[in-house]
């Protein structure tokens, strides 16, 4: 996070253009941290503990950059693989040449790394578990020699490799002063028998090529008439298939990537027409042939058949070859109309829930979620078409689908998601286009005009008599007890997938209450976790982890020089699900560090309906504190780019001066979107960040991160931030960031009258990392919001005097803001959004924190 820091020398001479620079400075310097290096004792690290016998073993080696500490792509290319694999290569002309290499285990007693037969190389005995050494977390600079190597890496319970050891991984390796070869390029087409599923030579002479050139000719009669082409790619995220302009397109986004396709390496059947055929292919960086775009590859290839007699003769040498394909445009090309559907029966859905009556949404149309339910969607109704875009409410929700039946909120062939509509009026703009995702020649756009109702009785909130409220629903339904049980079972460890239900606590803090090791679907649900340490920690295990209806309770750091450990600390995880739950007295409620999955909105993250109370990141010393967030989503390093389908939406956390110690309780760092699935921000109420020193950072939702191609495509909208020291919520870095509707209201003081020391400014857009970034900040905007952010400063006039409302404005992105009148910002105006945040909760029928 950023910090604004304000000394009292300032106070006694205050001069604004240096307290800016200064302020500007000091507010970007915390934002480039991922989390506090935690203390290490006896010798031996302090994260959670790893149980190590002659079954562990080393997940995964991953190359470290050490001029940055972060992961390495071992071929530079951002988002690529940084995993040392049996066979990989490292280009140092890609990757730089100051390097280590990490082990990637949790709480081992020590780690012995052997080297090129030298088996005793190395030992470390505290995390991370570096080849070259590290200092707290800064890894110490390696380069290796060109040619190839071997490492050896064994974990051991104790010290100095003591102990009960785990098997031992080997890694073979090669170094190359090269360049990384194109990633994105296709090397070959191989023709494929589907009925062996394995490679086909085009003569049907065993030991023959079964490459497919330019000029190739398959004859069926020696081949088989179940056949499939695989495409060769260094590295991809998806191959985009286009054979005879159109007449098959298709997009591959896993290996092997198959013309016909495949089933988990089983491939389908296709047989070709017989004659000329022009098969085009590129490679792209993301999932459904989108990010970086490789080059066409074209290849022209004849098909006979030689047991009909005669067959279809292979182009002369006059013979004029055939264009490299473009998509034809589709007749009749247009959105005919929109149904709306229910999600539980994948049926039409009547507008006024009378079974019979129409579905069709047309311009002006209204229904009542009382009489619709609540789980629905909306299908474009079209003939055929290469691909839909769907674009509701001028981007607050953007999809496109490339198959039928096309759904606002996509489907499983044909079992559609859901999808809850907020009450209101909005805007459907529908698009079909004759190509896939979006390409090609265009319908024209169907644009529909509709209002969602939610006629179910809202009950009216009890004003408060405090400016915090207790932690209790007062929503529809059955909200389950947060009170913390009088008895619990000790640490458990999941390595299986399944659903578990449980009391759990852990006042070890080398040890979490619940450690999830396997990558099998994991369900905790129904629980209370309590202790000083991680409540569930996920070790670098690439989980598919749901998080629901369960209590965290935070204890006291019992170490000198701890802090409490994290409620969810999830490590290269695939699928983040944490829904309903209630956090108290933690550390970070949730670290999502590492994304990993694929890109599809089954391997997403997702964090909605929770209720937090007082994030405490203090030490044991009470004095000393760690950065904690609400939500930290950081360093994402999958190969399949950001996630879809990505959302932090309808939390509700208040922090309290004095018994809470936070910085952002929302923030990005190097993590965010896809140009296709923003990530969503949005309807959450964040107040308060108190650090326990002066003028420390924090704010309520912070941006950042060096890439500004990862930290990219954030959508934030309809939040409610207060009382965030020293800032509302803005950007460091980023590119495409957008931030509108959203009301940031500050009175710079605490209830007793006095000014927060370290209070600063509402909103913010400046580029901390200048010629250092990757990539550009750009296409960033904070608009349409409410902002009243008072500053003790009488010079500070942004609008008025004792104002702050914004800050630097970078590209000129904050505009058409809303301020609040030059008057007094109250505490009772604050204690007002509250209310008006809870009757928007009940009247979109949510139901925050734990339910039975």
């Amino acid at each position: 996070m950023i910090q604004f820091k304000q000394t009292t020398h300032f106070r006694a001479v205050f001069n604004y253009s240096l307290f800016m620079a200064i302020s500007m400075a000091q507010f970007a310097c915390s934002a480039t941290k991922q989390e506090t290096v935690e203390a290490k004792q006896n010798g031996r690290s302090l994260s959670s503990q790893y149980l190590i016998d002659s079954s562990s073993s080393i997940p995964s080696l991953s190359l470290i950059n050490s001029s940055t500490n972060f992961t390495q792509a071992l071929d530079g290319v951002s988002g690529h693989s940084a995993i040392l694999t049996d066979g990989s290569v490292i280009y140092l002309g890609s990757t730089g040449t100051k390097l280590n290499i990490r082990a990637d285990i949790a709480g081992a007693g020590s780690v012995r790394f052997g080297f090129d037969g030298q088996t005793n190389f190395h030992i470390e005995n505290v995390s991370p578990y570096a080849f070259a050494g590290d200092s707290n977390g800064i890894y110490n600079a390696w380069t290796p020699v060109v040619g190839a190597h071997v490492m050896t890496v064994t974990a051991y319970s104790g010290a100095d490799g003591s102990g009960t050891t785990s098997q031992t991984l080997t890694v073979h390796f090669s170094v190359s002063s090269a360049v990384s070869p194109n990633p994105l390029t296709v090397t070959g087409l191989t023709l494929i028998n589907s009925t062996s599923n394995l490679e086909q030579t085009l003569d049907g002479i065993a030991g023959h090529p079964t490459l497919l050139s330019d000029g190739s000719t398959i004859d069926l009669a020696k081949t088989g008439k179940s056949l499939n082409i695989r495409a060769d790619v260094n590295s991809a995220a998806s191959v985009l298939f286009n054979l005879d302009n159109g007449t098959l397109s298709h997009v591959e986004n896993v290996v092997p990537y198959a013309l016909a396709s495949d089933n988990g390496g089983i491939y389908n059947s296709w047989t070709p027409k017989l004659g000329l055929h022009t098969l085009a292919m590129r490679a792209y960086s993301g999932s459904n042939a989108s990010g970086t775009a490789g080059s066409v590859s074209t290849t022209r290839f004849t098909v006979i058949d030689s047991s009909l007699g005669t067959s279809t003769p292979a182009p002369t040498a006059a013979a004029t070859p055939s264009p490299a394909p473009t998509l034809a445009p589709a007749p009749g090309l247009s959105v005919s109309s929109l149904t709306l559907i229910n999600a539980n029966s994948s049926s039409p859905q009547a507008l006024d829930g009378i079974a019979g009556h129409s579905a069709t949404l047309t311009d002006n149309s209204t229904f009542d979620l009382a009489q619709v339910g609540r789980a629905l969607n909306v299908r474009a109704d079209i003939s055929s078409a290469g691909s839909v875009r769907f674009d509701l409410d001028n981007g607050a929700m953007a999809r496109i689908e490339n198959s039928a039946p096309y759904a606002l909120a996509s489907d499983n062939s044909g079992v559609y998601n859901s999808w809850l509509p907020i009450a209101g009026t909005h805007t459907l703009k529908v698009t079909a286009y004759s190509g896939s995702n979006a390409t090609s020649t265009a319908s024209p756009a169907l644009i529909i005009h509709f209002t969602v109702k939610n006629s179910a009785p809202v009950i009216t909130p009890t004003p408060s008599a405090t400016a915090t409220p207790a932690p209790v629903s007062s929503l529809p339904g059955v909200p389950a007890s947060t009170i913390e049980p009088t008895s619990y079972s000790g640490p458990i460890v999941i390595s299986k997938g399944g659903t578990y239900t449980g009391n759990w606590k852990s006042m070890d803090m080398n040890t979490a209450a619940v450690t999830v090791t396997t990558s099998e679907p994991v369900i905790i649900q129904n629980c209370h976790v309590a202790g000083n340490s991680d409540l569930i920690f996920t070790p670098w295990s690439y989980v598919h982890l749901t998080v629901r209806n369960c209590s965290f309770h935070g204890k006291a750091p019992n170490l000198s020089g701890r802090s409490r450990g994290k409620a969810i600390n999830a490590q290269r995880y695939k699928n983040l699900i944490v829904e309903n739950n209630y956090f108290e007295n933690t550390g970070a409620a949730i670290f999502s560090n590492e994304y990993s999955g694929d890109g599809s909105l089954n391997e997403t993250l997702r964090i909605r309906f929770n209720r937090v109370r007082n994030l405490d990141g203090r030490w044991s010393d009470g004095v000393k504190k760690t950065w904690i967030q609400f939500v930290q989503s950081a360093n994402y390093i999958q190969p399949e780019g950001n996630p879809r389908g990505a959302e932090i939406a309808w939390n509700e956390v208040i922090n309290e001066p004095g018994v809470s110690v936070s910085e952002d309780l929302i923030n990005f760092y190097m993590a965010g979107g896809r140009s296709d699935s923003p990530f969503k921000v949005h309807d959450n109420f964040l107040r308060g960040s108190y650090p326990n020193e002066a003028y420390a950072s924090g704010s309520g939702i912070q941006i950042d991160g060096k890439d500004h191609t990862k930290t990219a495509y954030i959508d934030v909208y309809q939040n409610t931030v207060m009382d965030t020291l020293n800032g509302g919520m803005g950007m460091a870095a980023g590119s495409h960031v957008h931030m509108h509707h959203n009301r940031i209201i500050s009175s710079g003081k605490y209830a007793d009258g006095n000014w927060m020391p370290g209070n600063y400014g509402g909103v913010w857009i400046f580029d901390y990392y200048g010629a250092g970034g990757i990539g550009t900040m750009s296409n960033n905007f904070i608009d349409n919001n409410v902002i009243g952010w008072a500053n003790e400063y009488s010079s500070s006039r942004t609008p008025y005097a004792y104002r702050l409302d914004y800050t630097n404005n970078l590209g000129g992105g904050i505009q058409n803001n809303t301020h609040l009148p030059d008057a007094p910002i109250t505490r009772s105006m604050e204690d007002a959004e509250y209310q008006t945040f809870l009757q928007k909760v009940q009247s979109n029928s949510v139901r925050l924190g734990p339910q039975q």
